[in-house]
């Protein structure tokens, strides 16, 4: 049974290695969010191992033990990821550095800040306009809900409830829910 279990595993690895290969050059010669959208819709374990190898060869820091959900995207090379991580299923993530033990559920939007996109000239349409973006930080021990959509840092030991949207700063062991969100209790 051993053998069997080691010579699926080589096999495995050997269909691995060219494939990463192959993303790493993609992504020297296009944008990082598209090769980043291609490995999305990888299915299976396989799927998470080539993002997981894929991301821990080029994004600036990718820590262990950090899953990667179907579907998940990530937009810039800058993004930093601790230990224990787990990404639900088609989460987003924009200019972020994320701690340790960090879980996030199905359809969580990391945006780059909240004013990536400029309005304030009316003669200028706004997809033209310049905006601002800005990292935003993700601290220890989080957990995060579905549906939510985080535009500042969250400090550690909080609790994000489903559906909210994270507009001002969450300091260190809040439960936050809502639309904006808005502290809920204190974790004791």
């Amino acid at each position: 049974m051993n053998k069997i279990r080691i010579f699926f595993s080589i096999i495995y690895n050997l269909l691995l290695s060219p494939f990463i290969l192959f993303l790493l050059t993609a992504a020297l010669f296009t944008k990082y969010i598209y090769v980043s959208q291609a490995i999305s819709i990888i299915p299976f374990s396989f799927g998470m191992r080539i993002r997981r190898n894929f991301y821990r060869l080029t994004l600036a820091k990718c820590g262990k033990e950090v899953a990667f959900g179907f579907g998940t995207i990530i937009s810039y090379r800058d993004i930093e990821i601790g230990n224990r991580v787990r990404f639900g299923p088609y989460n987003t993530l924009g200019h972020v550095i994320m701690g340790n033990d960090i879980l996030t559920a199905q359809y969580v939007h990391f945006l780059s800040g909240s004013k990536q996109h400029g309005y304030k000239d009316l003669n200028v349409p706004m997809n033209i306009q310049p905006g601002t973006s800005k990292t935003i930080v993700i601290g220890d021990d989080i957990w995060i809900g579905c549906n939510v959509v985080v535009m500042d840092s969250v400090d550690n030991g909080c609790i994000i409830g489903s559906g909210s949207v994270i507009t001002k700063h969450v300091s260190n062991y809040n439960i936050v829910a809502g639309n904006p969100a808005r502290i809920i209790k204190k974790r004791e």
